[in-house]
């Protein structure tokens, strides 16, 4: 039949094909000539509608089979899981790394430690959310111990980012460019000062240090779990949240602002002269040294948090947060490739007000419900021990 259709629409084409060759020139007015062309463009256009419906209902038959067999392919056998006993071998492997041991940096520095653990001992008040790791100092209004200068970013950041936490009572005790060695060192210098305030909710950010001195993600991963089982042997009842490391591209940034040649990303200008930092608007992640670093860094800190039992009323749980993709852009003209707005990270590393603020969003609600659900569990416990006393 389709065979029978097909040829009838060759006869009437050819039918027309004839028509148009042989009557125009027979017709004498220049108006017939017009209506008969008119008829050309009407045959034409309805033969078009006919393929344009074929091709439709060929469509229409397609999708519909594919719906009919989806039940069929969504029965096939996933790609099998990572067994938890690799999970936990790799895990494991991680306490044969050795390159995180405590490590102390300079005499201002060590004063600085001391200063932050008579801190903790002194607390008068319950502290709900502690804030630990390499950048939150500038959240208790210094920067290597020393004030925040004058109209700075890291007074602002004091000034703004703090008084937000309205319902919870927070402290920092960060300093700034800490590696997992130094925190190791200040833990067992200063023990009885985490034992003392043991708070609510423990927000650990360290590791990006790490990888500026040259360690790998697998070293990394090491430090970040010797840190967190110290500290949960000093604060028993605390939850620990580890925010992932944040992107950054300070030396793809260096490379554009001192001429070094750094190639793609949305502002390759082809030269090796120096890019004025003003004209900047971005610069790409995926071009940077440790683009692949942390994005392997934060899988091993999402395994270290996932490896914690969640028995949350004896041994208080560990939660990971990443907040990454808060600070990338998709890049023009490519597939997949991210860029960090200067906006946030003015020279592809340290945050900005704006990055202060798009971080401190971006963790509110997860840290307000954590430091909340803590405080339940810590007084179901007492009423059961004074039950049970």
């Amino acid at each position: 039949m389709a065979d029978e259709e097909s040829g009838k629409v060759q006869q009437r084409r050819g039918t027309l094909e004839l028509l148009t060759t042989s009557i125009p020139s027979k017709i004498p007015t220049t108006r017939m000539k017009e209506a008969w062309h008119s008829f050309k463009l009407i045959f034409e256009r309805q033969e078009r509608d006919k393929l344009v419906l074929v091709g439709t209902g060929l469509t229409m038959a397609l999708l519909t089979l594919g719906i009919l067999l989806l039940p069929l392919f969504s029965k096939l056998p996933a790609p099998p899981p990572i067994s938890a006993i690799q999970k936990a071998e790799a895990l494991k492997s991680l306490e044969d790394i050795t390159v995180a041991r405590p490590q102390t940096r300079s005499a201002e520095w060590r004063t600085l430690v001391s200063k932050l653990s008579e801190q903790m001992l002194n607390q008068s008040t319950a502290v709900d959310i502690l804030f630990i790791g390499d950048h939150w100092e500038t959240w208790q209004g210094t920067e290597m111990g020393y004030p925040c200068d004058e109209g700075s970013v890291c007074l602002q950041t004091a000034e703004s980012i703090p008084t937000k936490y309205t319902q919870q009572h927070i402290l920092s005790s960060s300093i700034s460019e800490d590696t997992t060695s130094n925190l190791l060192w200040r833990i067992s210098q200063a023990s009885s000062g985490f034992s003392a305030l043991n708070p609510h909710l423990c927000v650990l950010h360290l590791g990006t240090h790490d990888l500026t001195r040259g360690h790998t993600p697998v070293e990394l991963a090491a430090g970040v779990r010797m840190v967190l089982t110290q500290l949960r042997t000093h604060m028993l009842y605390t939850h620990f949240l580890i925010v992932g490391i944040l992107p950054r591209a300070d030396d793809i940034y260096q490379q554009k602002v001192a001429g070094g040649g750094a190639s793609g990303g949305m502002f390759n200008f082809g030269v090796s002269k120096p890019t004025d930092p003003n004209e900047l608007f971005s610069i790409s992640f995926d071009e940077s040294q440790y683009f692949h670093k942390i994005v392997q860094s934060n899988e091993w800190l999402k395994a270290i948090a996932d490896e914690v039992p969640s028995n949350f009323m004896r041994k208080p749980p560990v939660f990971f947060l990443d907040c990454s993709r808060e600070f990338m852009v998709p890049q023009l003209d490519s597939h997949g490739a991210h860029e960090i707005p200067l906006k946030l990270m003015p020279d592809g590393l340290h945050l900005s007000l704006a990055g202060q603020e798009k971080l401190h969003m971006c963790m509110y609600d997860t840290l307000t419900h954590l430091a909340e659900r803590a405080h339940q569990i810590r007084e179901t416990r007492k009423v059961s021990n004074k039950f049970s006393n």
